[in-house]
């Protein structure tokens, strides 16, 4: 997972967040892709939309054995800046599954191990009916999705949107406290389409993306450097959206004999129903053989030869 920009200008003057009403100076910084990634882990990412520079002097000696805490360093000046153009950010996916048992019985199949380059995927916004596909990925590289896409499907309309953000007091735009997306990618090769292709079988495996947001106010503190002859310091204070990957999904295998279960299942279940009827019908309806039964009246007629009507009389 890795970011890159999208070519094109960033222009400070014209953003509204780097012009903020009663500031005499640009509130923005600009930065490169390397600046604004701060990886978190293997499936995390943190992409930085303000940062906070402190300068500290230390207060007790390096050599001290003894010192008040806190109070071993003090703040000395503090400014808070946006990162310009952030949305111009473009995050790179690439990632693969494994179904361990079915790979390895079926000799190192390609149908039980893929990666994103060779596989079809789609990233969807919302959910059930008013679910509607955004992306398509078709291609063979890595999968790239542009930060406000990302932002959409998770319900987003802005970075600029004030909500009310877990662990903070006040009012906040998503831009100044940072929050959580939570990327879902789901892998699956037994979604039937209804032809008789797949009626038996499985698909070609297939994935989808869907994100959602989680408003919790997200920083990160760096020491980037430390200067000991004069005693200082400057630490950053980093905010922005924390990118959290995570992969599941459903991969199955055509099996005769879970077929053969489910059949008989069927079966025992028809079984168990007509004889709940049969039992309970009569009680609720008052003409329920008929209903169930087609009724035929069945007449009979006796003959009666010459003789036997001569005997008689």
């Amino acid at each position: 997972m890795k970011l890159k920009w999208s070519p094109g200008v960033i222009d400070t003057d014209v953003l509204p967040y780097c012009n903020a009403e009663g500031e005499d100076e640009n509130m923005c910084v600009l930065w490169d892709k390397y600046q604004v990634g701060i990886p978190r882990g293997d499936k995390s990412l943190l992409i930085v939309t303000k940062v906070k520079e402190v300068v500290e002097r230390r207060m007790c000696p390096i050599g001290a054995t003894s010192c008040p805490v806190p109070g071993i360093w003090q703040e000395v000046n503090k400014t808070s800046r946006f990162i310009a153009g952030v949305e111009r950010t473009q995050l790179q996916l690439e990632h693969s599954f494994v179904a361990p048992l079915f790979y390895e019985e079926s000799g190192h199949s390609s149908d039980y191990s893929r990666d994103n380059k060779d596989m079809n995927g789609v990233f969807i916004r919302g959910h059930g009916s008013e679910s509607v596909i955004t992306h398509k990925f078709e291609t063979r590289d890595p999968d790239s999705i542009p930060l406000p896409a990302l932002l959409a499907a998770a319900d987003v309309k802005s970075l600029d949107i004030t909500t009310d953000i877990i662990g903070d007091n006040g009012n906040k735009t998503l831009r100044d406290s940072g929050f959580y997306l939570y990327v879902d990618i789901y892998y699956n090769n037994i979604r039937c389409d209804g032809s008789l292709s797949c009626a038996f079988g499985t698909v070609e495996p297939e994935y989808r993306y869907r994100a959602n947001m989680v408003p919790q106010e997200v920083h990160v503190t760096k020491i980037v450097s430390e200067n000991r002859q004069e005693g200082t310091r400057l630490r950053r204070v980093f905010y922005g959206v924390v990118i959290n990957i995570k992969q599941s999904g459903k991969i199955g295998r055509f099996s005769l004999t879970a077929l053969m279960f489910q059949i008989v299942g069927g079966l025992g279940m028809l079984a168990i129903s007509t004889a709940v009827v049969d039992t309970f019908g009569p009680y609720f309806m008052s003409k329920f053989d008929e209903i169930k039964y087609d009724m035929i009246t069945i007449e009979t007629t006796q003959k009666v030869d010459n003789k036997s009507r001569k005997e008689l009389h």
